[in-house]
């Protein structure tokens, strides 16, 4: 399933957020039932906006592992192969993405921590193309398993978008509201305008 994000930001908003050194922020949204304070839904896409833009993606998920979940973009240091399957157990081991087993969490993608003595942090990535870009596979979200741990995360189809301060950028970092939309099937492209008052997105109507 392809879906899309259509990003409406007039000149005033333009001269705004380049004036402040700010950028576009995507979040997706992951849940799992072995949730823990470790948990982060991670910023899945920036980029330096256009008077129009367009956000494409799809329902293809990526396993991931990483040593440092707090660097942006987010370091992938292993990632599965090919994109991981809901209802299969992927075992990360000596290193590396070792395989699949059909898992108990069957609709979930579910992950084994193998290494020794060595807890890891992985999570869900997603490819996006910005603007005709080529795709770029970045992380959804992040949880630290511990040695001989398993975890399963299950994705939503929700996206929030909102306004944050560049990294590099000079002076402290800040950012405008977030505005959450929910995709599905039923609702697989959406178009949002960008109002520099509030340095917030809003919903355009369909139809308008």
């Amino acid at each position: 399933m392809a879906y899309q994000l259509n990003i409406n930001i007039d000149q005033a908003g333009l001269s705004s957020l380049y004036s402040a050194g700010q950028v576009v922020a995507l979040i997706g949204a992951a849940t799992s039932p072995q949730m823990n304070e470790s948990f982060s839904d991670e910023i899945w896409v920036t980029f330096q906006p256009l008077e129009k833009n367009i956000v494409v993606w799809n329902d293809s998920y990526y396993i991931y592992a990483t040593t440092d979940p707090t660097a942006w973009p987010m370091v992938m240091n292993a990632q599965t192969a090919d994109p991981a399957q809901p209802g299969w157990l992927y075992t990360f081991a000596d290193g590396f993405f070792q395989g699949a087993a059909p898992a108990t969490q069957n609709t979930a993608y579910n992950i084994a921590n193998g290494m020794q003595d060595s807890a890891m942090y992985f999570g869900l990535a997603r490819d996006a193309a910005v603007n005709d870009g080529t795709p770029v596979l970045a992380a959804l979200c992040s949880m630290q398993v511990a040695s001989g741990k398993q975890a399963s995360l299950s994705p939503s189809g929700d996206i929030s978008i909102y306004v944050v301060t560049a990294p590099g950028t000079p002076g402290p970092s800040t950012s405008g509201p977030a505005l959450t939309i929910a995709f599905s099937s039923e609702n697989p492209t959406v178009t949002v305008e960008f109002d520099d008052t509030t340095n917030a997105f809003a919903v355009v109507p369909a139809g308008s």
